[in-house]
């Protein structure tokens, strides 16, 4: 329980810090490259290149299905590797992720029919599916409590880095080259640089890592219960029932915030530069700029509220609030004619949403034990992407019924972040 009373934390100089120069870096840069892979379509659908080459201009309905069919994947694929990061190992599941996300991005690249893009969007969504229960894996065996949400804000921070990228970069490679280039850079960075930093700097926990000091290991360790410690001598243990969480209301309102939640976001990455572009009438590559800012501004609230939560160990009101103040913007932003103040409030409402996101995160490290926590991330997953991926084609349909305006869709999914803060609001009362 949350209102226990925990000891100090023990004050240790550790004389090495691998969970933080090692662990979370990897885990930062997967995230980029990951969530660049995941709303490129975002971006080239802006482009009439795209459109024109693969048959899809005037057709929102089928490209909505693009994220779609990759959301369907991503769901279907967490218990999957819920399981095998429980089987194998959080390194070894996060190598053979990027290895499948890497071969579907090279064949989005090269590819022109329809039905060729939504079968790789597919194998992207599954190879990235492995992301979530290896990174709350990863937290929960590297981190003491009091660093989770710091350690959380960081990871959590490349999927808005990554977009905040993608949006001038993708959109300055396409201006360059083409819209095949832009999946090509992809392919070649996931190669070179994500899969190499998975095997050479993670270590399942810290007792396998050759570099993990002896302090450091003795700090990550105090405060657990005996079984979840990570010291060189014990043993892994799988004890108890494997999906006993499912019975735990508090993980149901974790999983139904992040349900809605998903569905402000799926809806938001995949159809924003299409706002800007085609509804605003802001050019190309100013769109992408614009993009970037709106991504780039969450990294303020996401650090902030990461050490803030850590500090007075409190995640619920954290998540509540976040989520709320997004629904406020987003209803504000479609309802300005101002583009400037549209912008402004764009910002405000992504900023606030990642805060509730990685309350979330973090609120689900800290309601279940070590030998549940990936198989619990791969059901919250399931749950909440599986139902969420028919967001961006939800969005798509709205806008096509009303004639081109956005007001329909963005006033639904103002309505999914104030229910996400309902959900997050049930566990304040409990001290979370």
């Amino acid at each position: 329980m949350s209102t226990e009373t925990r000891p100090a934390m023990k004050q240790v100089k550790t004389s090495s810090s691998i969970r933080w120069t090692h662990i979370t870096t990897t885990l930062v840069i997967s995230w980029v490259i990951g969530m660049m892979d995941k709303i490129s379509v975002g971006v080239v659908m802006a482009d009439k290149g795209f459109l024109e080459d693969t048959a899809l201009l005037g057709q929102p309905g089928r490209l909505g299905l693009l994220t779609t069919a990759m959301l369907v994947a991503y769901a279907a694929g967490m218990p999957a590797w819920g399981a095998l990061v429980t089987k194998w190992g959080a390194r070894t599941s996060l190598v053979v992720g990027m290895a499948i996300w890497a071969l579907a991005i090279f064949m989005f690249g090269v590819s022109s029919s329809f039905e060729s893009l939504l079968v790789w969007r597919v194998v992207l969504g599954f190879g990235e599916a492995v992301l979530y229960p290896v990174c709350n894996t990863f937290v929960y065996n590297w981190f003491p409590d009091k660093e989770r949400a710091r350690a959380s804000s960081v990871w959590y921070s490349g999927t808005m880095i990554g977009p905040a990228i993608a949006g001038f970069a993708l959109a300055g490679i396409i201006t360059a080259f083409d819209w095949r280039a832009s999946f090509y850079i992809l392919t070649v960075a996931t190669v070179l640089i994500c899969i190499p930093m998975a095997f050479f700097l993670t270590r399942n926990k810290p007792a396998e890592h050759p570099s993990v000091s002896d302090e450091e290991l003795a700090y990550i360790d105090f405060g657990r219960p005996a079984e979840n410690t990570t010291s060189r001598t014990s043993q892994d243990t799988d004890d108890g029932p494997k999906y006993a969480f499912i019975k735990d209301y508090r993980f149901w309102m974790i999983t139904l915030a992040f349900l809605f939640n998903n569905f402000f976001f799926w809806g938001w990455s995949t159809w924003l530069p299409s706002y800007l572009h085609q509804a605003r009438g802001v050019p190309m590559q100013s769109m992408g700029n614009i993009t970037s800012l709106i991504y780039a501004c969450t990294l303020i609230t996401i650090y902030g509220s990461g050490y803030l939560s850590d500090k007075l160990m409190r995640r619920a009101p954290f998540g509540a609030a976040g989520f709320l103040l997004a629904a406020g913007c987003v209803f504000l932003a479609i309802n300005t004619a101002s583009l400037p103040t549209t912008i402004i409030f764009l910002v405000g409402a992504l900023m606030f949403q990642a805060v509730g996101m990685l309350m979330i995160q973090t609120l689900l490290q800290q309601t279940v034990n070590n030998s549940t926590i990936g198989r619990a991330a791969g059901i919250m997953n399931l749950v909440s992407q599986g139902l969420s991926t028919l967001s961006p084609f939800i969005v798509g349909i709205l806008i096509g019924s009303s004639g081109g305006s956005y007001l329909p869709s963005f006033s639904f999914m103002a309505v999914c972040l104030a229910i996400a803060a309902a959900f997050i609001a049930v566990l304040i009362p409990q001290k979370y």
